[in-house]
């Protein structure tokens, strides 16, 4: 079934699932029309029996009141015409009670005033006009007006169960609508989810592939099931991960290679200047100095610069040491030193302060994200601008601060600084150029001790806080 899907395109499945989606409230549709079709019917059906038993009713009552007017002329004057007359209105009044008796099985009025209408034809009929005894001739028209009240009585009440009957059928159809609408309603809002989380389930998985592609997470492999236009897509990306893949592993190992090299020139340029320094060779005079000066101090800046490149790629390729025991307060004292040192016009202003003063974690991973943090929040600041270090522990974690009076940065800058070889707008104060590694290298080693790292910025200054677990998964 799935394969089958997986052959359509996202719009064919898109289509697919609409269909479905309204397949239940189709079907309850349907259902509604058919059961309010049969209503109709039998409103029609009943509308036709109230008035056929109405008009029987309303026919009987006038043909009793004939018959009972033709029979009393006869016994007046005698007349075999009215006697004829009298036997017509028999003649149409009992088919009609035959009929309302079958209308009416639950009534034995019909019955019973066809009985006394016959008693009345026999007696009119069989015996002499001056023979037939008037009273008992009254007293079965009496019976039989009675007995046409009642039969007529009993029409009104047969009609009445049968509007009862109708209106207690229209209730049960109209729950049985509710019921069909309370199931199809909810099956349809379930089918639409479920239809909505097949059909868009590959397109989240590719809008996740292609933000780990821009995140430059290429490790994790691009599989894309689903519509055959998506998986084709992902296919795509796919080939995209191995180049991206191949050629981040080729700027890696040039990276490598050229720093490596680098060094064995840059040692060899130190040692030549030292000796210079030193005047091992003779005597140099001021301006050679001058040069000599100008030398080493470039020899420097460019062997931090291929520290900074090897620090990256050791952080890149895990290659830092174990845990052990770290003070925090002598190594931020010692980079401090450090810092004022390359800059001896700076004024600024330093707080180091927290406990614990011993932390455990990667001694190394640890320097570099203080020596970054600390060596950015010192360059990018005023000459007497102010610096604070400070950390804390809570229950299951610890936590780093650097803070700075700097010039901030932008909000698309804060969402680009910790991407390799990423400068501001901001230019750093001091002997030395950025080479935009240092808050790549700051990333890279807070994901080594499996800590995140936050960054608030604005015109008054940068904050930095990085988190880390007391105790990391090996």
């Amino acid at each position: 079934m799935f394969r089958l899907l997986n052959r359509l395109t996202l719009t064919r499945q898109w289509i697919l699932a609409t269909l479905l989606a309204i397949l239940p409230l189709v079907i309850a549709v349907l259902y509604a029309a058919q059961y309010l079709m049969l209503q109709a019917q039998s409103q029609r059906e009943m509308v036709a029996s109230v008035g056929r038993l109405n008009e029987m009713d309303s026919q009987i009552s006038k043909q009793i009141s004939s018959i009972e007017r033709s029979a009393r002329q006869y016994l007046l004057l005698r007349t075999p015409r009215f006697l004829e007359i009298f036997q017509q209105h028999i003649e149409v009044v009992l088919p009609v009670l035959n009929q309302l008796g079958a209308d009416l099985p639950q009534s034995q009025s019909a019955a019973l005033l066809q009985e006394v209408i016959k008693v009345i034809a026999q007696e009119l009929s069989q015996t002499a006009p001056e023979l037939i005894a008037q009273e008992s001739i009254s007293a079965n028209f009496q019976q039989a007006n009675a007995l046409a009240r009642q039969l007529s009585d009993e029409v009104d009440q047969r009609v009445q169960e049968m509007l009862d009957e109708s209106d207690l059928q229209f209730e049960q159809i109209m729950r049985h609508l509710l019921l069909i609408g309370v199931f199809a309603l909810p099956g349809t809002l379930l089918l639409v989810v479920l239809s909505s989380v097949a059909v868009t389930r590959p397109v989240r998985r590719l809008a996740y592939a292609i933000r780990r592609l821009g995140l430059g997470h290429w490790d994790e492999p691009i599989q894309i099931s689903g519509p055959a236009d998506l998986r084709s897509l992902g296919a795509n990306l796919e080939w995209m991960r191995h180049r991206l893949d191949a050629t981040e592993k080729q700027k890696q190992a040039f990276l490598r290679h050229m720093t490596h090299e680098l060094k064995t020139p840059l040692a060899a340029i130190v040692e030549a200047g030292a000796l210079l320094r030193d005047e091992v060779p003779g005597p140099a005079n001021t301006a050679q100095q001058q040069v000599v000066s100008i030398l080493m101090s470039n020899a420097d800046n460019l062997h931090v610069l291929i520290q900074q490149l090897l620090n990256y790629n050791a952080v890149a390729h895990g290659m830092l040491n174990a845990d052990a025991n770290v003070d925090l307060a002598a190594l931020c004292n010692r980079i401090r030193t450090k810092l004022m040192d390359s800059r001896p016009s700076s004024r600024c202003e330093w707080s180091i302060s927290g406990k614990p003063n011993i932390i455990r974690s990667d001694p190394q991973a640890l320097e570099m994200i203080l020596s970054n943090l600390m060596s950015n929040a010192h360059d990018f600041t005023p000459e007497s601008g102010r610096v604070a270090v400070t950390w804390g522990q809570e229950s299951d974690s610890w936590w780093l601060k650097v803070t700075d009076n700097g010039p901030g940065m932008t909000p698309e800058e804060r969402e680009k600084i910790f991407k390799p070889f990423f400068q501001g707008r901001a230019r750093r104060r001091g002997p030395l150029k950025g080479t935009g590694l240092g808050l790549a290298i700051v990333q890279e080693c807070v994901a080594h001790l499996q800590g995140t790292i936050e960054v608030t910025s604005s015109a008054e200054g940068s904050e930095f806080t990085a988190r880390f677990p007391l105790r990391r998964e090996k």
